[in-house]
Parts: structure tokens; C-alpha cells; sequence
């Protein structure tokens, strides 16, 4: 399967939802449960300037099937950040949430220090 890493745009906003939404995602994520889809866009919307997310989308149909959430930390905590992966339930042992943490990693190493 081919896949792409892009960075975030709310163009994207539906596809994370969806993913946000699915029921692996809310039991083993950090998402609250039963979210509406206007409160996940506004949460998109409104991200802090310190967070960089990640989007992979499946290039045959241009769907998103992965996103990765990067918070870098402030003050004394610079040098951290948290970091967030998802993978849609249907797409998951396909390397995608390998894929996405390792360009997280390049972009906190190379560009965030």
C-alpha cells in the first residue's frame, strides 16, 4: 500500500475526525469519548502554535489513515515535546504509525531542536 506524509491542513479535518472517532482509537487513545465532530474541528482549528501534526494519506484514495500530534514543551522543557499517533483501525500493521513517528522524530531533531 502507498502512502504519503504530509503536513496538517484543515482540508484534512474530516479524515482525522473519523479517526478520532473509531473504536480502537477512542479506547486506546487519549481523546475523550463520544467528542462531537464541530468540537474535534475546533480542537484542530485552535491547536497551539507549538503543535505540529502530521497527516498520512493513502495516495489511491486520498484518504487520511494516520496522524501524529507533536506539542513541543516551553521553558525549561524545550528540548521535549509529546507526541500523539494514530492509525485508522483498518490500516494499522501497514507501517503507517512507523512512518509517521519517524518523520515526527526528523522534523523535532532537525528543525525544533
Amino acid at each position: 500500500m502507498k502512502f504519503e506524509i504530509h503536513g496538517f491542513e484543515m482540508k484534512y479535518w474530516e479524515g482525522v475526525a473519523d479517526i478520532w472517532l473509531s473504536p480502537e482509537c477512542q479506547w486506546g487513545g487519549l481523546q475523550l469519548p463520544l467528542q462531537s465532530r464541530d468540537a474535534i474541528r475546533k480542537t484542530l482549528e485552535h491547536a497551539p502554535a507549538t503543535t505540529t501534526r502530521l497527516v498520512a494519506i493513502e495516495k489511491e484514495q486520498g484518504r487520511v489513515i494516520g496522524t501524529l500530534s507533536l506539542g513541543q514543551m516551553s521553558g525549561r522543557r524545550s528540548h521535549a515535546a509529546e507526541v500523539g499517533l494514530l492509525v485508522r483501525d483498518d490500516f494499522k500493521g501497514k507501517g503507517i504509525g512507523s512512518a509517521l513517528l519517524s518523520s515526527g522524530i526528523d522534523f523535532a531533531e532537525n528543525w525544533l531542536g
